[in-house]
């Protein structure tokens, strides 16, 4: 007997609650060829990557199963003539891979149960020495991109000027203003 995994792609034309029934139908059609069903999974509706048949979803079915070798192509013979199938691969599952990774998740679940939680101790401003604290200075790096010496371009920054404050019912004055004449065209 040999291991395989088969993902059916179900019409959307085909309404969610039929799904169980089409479900039914691969596994007697499994059953009737020798095969044993291992596990099956119902992953829901999803998005197609390209149009079939002229449709963009479909509902997604897995199912591993035990099959002897001979009956495979008996079944996807069957499965290609049914018109609720839109798609359907069968591939072969390696059973140790799958057995290994579960035995890896299994072993690194344990590990992170296992290690203690450290305590995190926040560290505050003041507790931190003023002797850590080293600033380095501030050196002026030229740009490549504007050719001007460094004092040129220090003289050139304006000076900040002191901003008066604004109050809100100024602005909402100015802003009426200002839509009004772009509504006038004036």
């Amino acid at each position: 007997m040999q291991n395989y995994e088969l993902l059916v792609i179900v019409s959307s034309k085909i309404s969610e609650e039929e799904i169980p029934f089409v479900r039914d139908k691969v596994f007697e059609l499994i059953k009737k060829n020798e095969g044993t069903i291992v596990r099956d999974n119902n992953l829901g509706k999803k998005k197609l990557a390209y149009p079939i048949k002229n449709q963009r979803y479909g509902f997604y079915v897995q199912v591993d199963f035990d099959l002897p070798g001979a009956n495979l192509r008996k079944i996807e013979k069957e499965l290609a003539i049914m018109d609720e199938v839109t798609r359907h691969i069968v591939t072969v599952r390696d059973v140790l891979a799958i057995a290994r990774a579960e035995k890896r998740a299994k072993e690194a679940k344990e590990r992170r149960i296992e290690k203690p939680v450290a305590e995190v101790k926040p560290i505050f401003a003041a507790e931190v020495p003023v002797a850590d604290k080293v600033e380095a200075p501030a050196v002026p790096r030229p740009s490549f991109a504007d050719p001007k010496p460094l004092a040129e371009e220090k003289a050139e920054k304006p000076v900040k000027k002191e901003q008066k404050k604004v109050s809100l019912e100024e602005l909402d004055e100015k802003l009426d203003h200002i839509l009004d004449d772009d509504i006038l065209g004036t």
